[in-house]
């Protein structure tokens, strides 16, 4: 009897003891499978999402964590979202009015489209450009947006005077344009290349620029930038540089960096200096224009064109 019950004590010792090494086997494995999902853990990455003040005439950056594996469209879509979640901090308010809604939202190419209920256009002007630039500057923080469209009820936004607004990029906003109280308007006519590069087509646009910049170097930087609206075309390199512009006597002085003669722009050589002399001449306090590269108006201008002369406004260029 003694030894059936040690038996069964050591049936029983056994068994648990088996229990006990299965368990941490398959611990072990537990452990062992549970590694590589750690080691693949999804990254977060930094974005600034922006808010307005108390007196709605400034931007407002805030920090936005966003996971790195989240597709480009989910990830527009989370920080436009973000922007509507109030905000913590006691002088950080939401831009964009309650009533205003944002439909849908898609990408493509490096655009991003956004379209929003018709009460968009219910939203006073300094609110909407505040709004918009919050957006611009939050969006294309993006690697994979340059662009940021916007529509209303599925048709393209429209300034108050009734033309297109276009894509933007966050070129087109600069770190001054934060501040509402320092920027000012103004309706502006744009000469950019038509498909064939021979000829100019005239864009309207209303330009938001600081008002402690002339208005004339906002331009020349808008045509650099290259056009928003659909069947225009760049006329100037992408890598020019103003180096300055000055108004004397209603001539307008425009000094380029050397890439406005070095590279090349799938438009005639008129077209690009026209470009420029159009849309400075449509201006009212400008009636014609001199060019310089890196200082120097001696030189000829690709084909042969000198610039050792006042340039006023073309229309036979003009579609």
């Amino acid at each position: 009897m003694i030894f059936s019950k040690l038996t069964g004590r050591m049936e029983k010792y056994v068994v648990k003891k088996f229990v006990v090494r299965i368990m941490c086997i398959l611990i072990c494995i537990g452990i062992t499978m549970s590694m590589p999902a750690c080691s693949s853990e999804s990254k977060n990455e930094k974005y600034t999402i922006y808010y307005t003040n108390s007196s709605k005439d400034k931007l407002v950056g805030s920090t936005c964590m966003l996971d790195t594996s989240m597709s480009v469209e989910d990830k527009v879509r989370t920080l436009l979202d973000n922007m509507g979640v109030r905000s913590s901090s006691k002088d950080e308010y939401i831009i964009k009015p309650d009533n205003v809604n944002l439909l849908e939202s898609s990408v493509k190419g490096k655009t991003a489209s956004l379209n929003f209920t018709t009460t968009y256009k219910q939203m006073p002007s300094q609110v909407e450009l505040l709004y918009r630039a919050a957006v611009v500057k939050t969006l294309t923080q993006l690697d994979d947006i340059s662009y940021v469209h916007f529509y209303v009820d599925g048709k393209e936004a429209l300034y108050e005077d009734g033309s297109v607004m276009g894509m933007f990029k966050s070129s087109d906003f600069t770190s001054s344009d934060n501040d509402i109280r320092q920027m000012d308007w103004r309706n502006v006519q744009l000469f950019y290349a038509d498909e064939s590069g021979t000829r100019l087509v005239k864009v309207k646009e209303m330009l938001a620029y600081n008002k402690n910049m002339p208005i004339e170097r906002m331009v020349v930087q808008r045509l650099i930038s290259g056009p928003t609206t659909q069947d225009t075309y760049s006329t100037l390199p992408e890598a020019v540089k103003l180096l300055g512009v000055s108004v004397v006597d209603k001539v307008c002085y425009v000094n380029l960096s050397e890439e406005f003669a070095d590279e090349l722009v799938n438009v005639a050589s008129e077209v690009e200096i026209y470009s420029i002399v159009n849309s400075l001449c449509s201006l009212d306090n400008i009636e014609s224009v001199k060019i310089f590269i890196n200082g120097d108006y001696s030189s000829t201008f690709k084909d042969n064109i000198s610039l050792d002369r006042f340039y006023k406004f073309n229309q036979s260029l003009v579609e």
